[in-house]
């Protein structure tokens, strides 16, 4: 294998540009992984100057854009080993003021882009190989401005059960994380200033990597691994 290609294969990491995305990308560049990364933005230049690191610019939703996408690595002989479903959004929604636009808005790329990456990367992907989706703490405890981000959460822990179960006997395992706040400037930018129990970014890719490549979390199917946040002991 070259150096090119990576010395543990190839990663589809969306949302790669930032936030979780980008330490994703990051984690598995060190580790020394080939990285294909999906954003609707470009990425920053430690990215896309990297040896092993493609990136496409693509709306995780648009099925036509990530199908393109993945014929093309398809065509050049990439068969991932690892997808990480990071694209998301969460701007504030409260019940008696959502809209239809807010729903789909956050549903489309949330819950959408989740389900039409993951059936592209399966079209292509090695045996064995694992899906990481990212849910959330709002699963569990949703916080009353965030209405409809913790619904289409919700809708990834059982996307995640159904396609463990649907993808069992391919050999391609399928988890997700479930943080808490995470200290991206994204969230600062919402707050104001940055919560008291919001994790590093770092944790919570780390935790990504762990599950993603199995190792002592290779019987690991179908379960969402849940990291509290700062002071908390669980949720």
């Amino acid at each position: 294998m070259s150096e090119s290609e990576g010395r543990g294969g190839a990663a589809v990491i969306t949302g790669a540009s930032r936030g979780l995305g980008f330490s994703c990308a990051q984690r598995f560049l060190a580790e020394g992984w080939r990285v294909v990364g999906l954003d609707v933005s470009p990425p920053p230049a430690d990215l896309a100057d990297h040896s092993r690191f493609e990136g496409y610019q693509a709306d995780v939703a648009d099925t036509e854009a990530v199908a393109a996408v993945f014929r093309r690595l398809a065509e050049a002989g990439v068969r991932p080993a690892v997808l990480v479903n990071a694209a998301g959004m969460y701007p504030a929604t409260c019940f008696g003021s959502a809209t239809i636009e807010d729903f789909r808005r956050i549903f489309d790329l949330n819950v959408w882009g989740t389900v039409n990456v993951s059936q592209a990367f399966v079209e292509i992907a090695v045996s064995p190989a694992s899906i990481v989706n990212i849910a959330s703490r709002d699963v569990y405890r949703p916080p009353l401005h965030q209405y409809l981000y913790a619904a289409s959460k919700a809708a990834i822990v059982n996307l995640t059960t159904g396609a463990a179960q649907a993808l069992l006997e391919r050999g391609i395992r399928v988890n997700a994380v479930s943080p808490p706040n995470i200290a991206t400037e994204a969230l600062r930018a919402i707050y104001g200033e940055m919560p008291v129990d919001a994790v590093e970014v770092e944790t919570i890719s780390s935790v990504v990597w762990e599950l993603a490549i199995g190792g002592n979390m290779g019987a690991v199917n179908g379960q969402v691994v849940r990291v509290p946040g700062l002071g908390e002991i669980d949720y």
